[in-house]
């Protein structure tokens, strides 16, 4: 496992400073956020459904300019000067803590804003890592290998490079995983950290199925908890960038006729399932960076290999319940963003993207892996293929945003 951290680190870095700043989805909102956590501001009391905080003009100007030439972010100086700012409220703090402490230290050095950016980058990253590095250590020995292919995926590195929230959510998905899969008692914890970034708490419900059923019921619970406390961080709605979502009437009209619902989710993974799984594996930028398909081919074949050759020996309960749970978790992906982001009672889902089942992968993968000792030659060709994908991708991106 230290192998594949150690290039995942490698790479990660690379992708801190190739990938120009605010283009990572949803980056500038993310980065306010942090430098609002930075200052003190960990949960502002929301306003009109968003937080208001006062942050340094350097940090504000910053993400104004996406796009810009690299010679413009660097000539904003530190300025000590503060300005009201706006920014979403959809999930707690944790998620952006890391960001936050490279911002407050480049501020106390008085870097520019420019510096602390990345700073904030290269900290998500670490706990990104970290978080992985630790579920690799509590699993048994064939998950560590579905794992760290996990997070070796292009999109997997690119979003930890990021200020996105999804680093941590994604890192915290699959230490929750592993504690389920070895029937931990640390899953609680692992559920409530779930919780507190994106909210994938389907995941943690495969300790069900584990032989300590204390631990199961105590996960249920904590589950339950977890969404209670999660929903409670969430301020913000699409409704004032999308003004015809109605969440209440998109509910109801679930509640009314699940039966269309379902066939509305089901039809869009039918149509889009392959431009997901292009994503998931590497669409970078604002999904304007694509990879090329033979590395999309060559990843997804990868991934194959692996669950059939570092399967986990699962009991039968674990492996039914294990793939259950990630097909429910796909769709409630599907149905978050029907609810969130889609006019009510439409027939097409919008605003689901790849990257969003990366949490998911590595459990759907050990649901469907087939038990075995893993070959000694496998390690390697993870190394060698994701290697190769991870360069590609990066010089997709210099291309895309440096040479062009």
């Amino acid at each position: 496992m230290r192998v594949f951290i150690g290039i995942a680190a490698v790479f990660g870095v690379a992708f801190v400073f190739i990938t120009p700043p605010l283009q990572v989805p949803d980056e500038a909102a993310h980065y306010w956020r942090s430098c609002a956590i930075a200052h003190g501001t960990f949960q502002p009391k929301a306003q009109f459904g968003h937080g208001y905080t006062a942050i340094l003009v350097g940090e504000r100007e910053l993400g104004f300019i996406g796009g810009q030439p690299m010679k413009t972010f660097r000539s904003i100086p530190f300025v000590p000067e503060r300005v009201i700012i706006r920014y979403p409220l959809s999930l707690s703090p944790l998620p952006f803590i890391p960001q936050a402490m490279g911002i407050a230290i480049g501020n106390a050095l008085q870097l520019r804003p420019l510096y602390s950016f990345y700073l904030g980058r290269l900290f998500n990253l670490a706990c990104a890592l970290a978080l992985v590095a630790l579920s690799g250590a509590v699993a048994p020995s064939p998950p560590r290998l579905i794992i760290a292919t996990c997070a070796l995926l292009p999109m997997t590195l690119f979003m930890f490079a990021s200020f996105s929230p999804d680093a941590m959510t994604i890192a915290m998905a699959f230490l929750a995983t592993s504690l389920a899969i070895a029937g931990s008692p640390w899953i609680i914890a692992a559920t409530i950290g779930v919780a507190l970034c994106k909210p994938y708490l389907l995941i943690p419900l495969v300790a069900l199925a584990g032989r300590r059923r204390w631990i199961g019921a105590a996960t249920l619970v904590t589950v339950i908890a977890g969404a209670v406390l999660s929903s409670s961080f969430a301020k913000t709605s699409a409704t004032f960038m999308r003004g015809f979502v109605d969440e209440k009437a998109q509910i109801a009209n679930i509640q009314h006729n699940p039966l269309h619902a379902l066939a509305v989710v089901l039809g869009d993974l039918a149509n889009h399932g392959a431009n997901y799984m292009r994503q998931m594996v590497g669409t970078l930028g604002w999904l304007t960076v694509p990879l090329p398909d033979v590395v999309i081919l060559a990843v997804v074949a990868l991934l194959i290999v692996v669950a059939l050759f570092a399967g986990v020996r699962l009991t039968v309960a674990q492996r039914v319940l294990a793939l259950i749970v990630a097909i429910a978790s796909i769709v409630t992906v599907e149905l978050s963003e029907y609810i969130a982001w889609t006019a009510a009672n439409a027939n097409i889902v919008e605003g689901v993207q790849g990257r969003y089942f990366i949490p998911i992968l590595p459990l759907l993968a050990i649901a469907i892996s087939r038990p075995s000792t893993p070959k000694r030659w496998l390690p390697i060709a993870i190394a060698v293929v994701m290697i190769i994908a991870n360069s590609v991708a990066l010089f997709a991106l210099w291309q895309h945003y440096v040479a062009a």
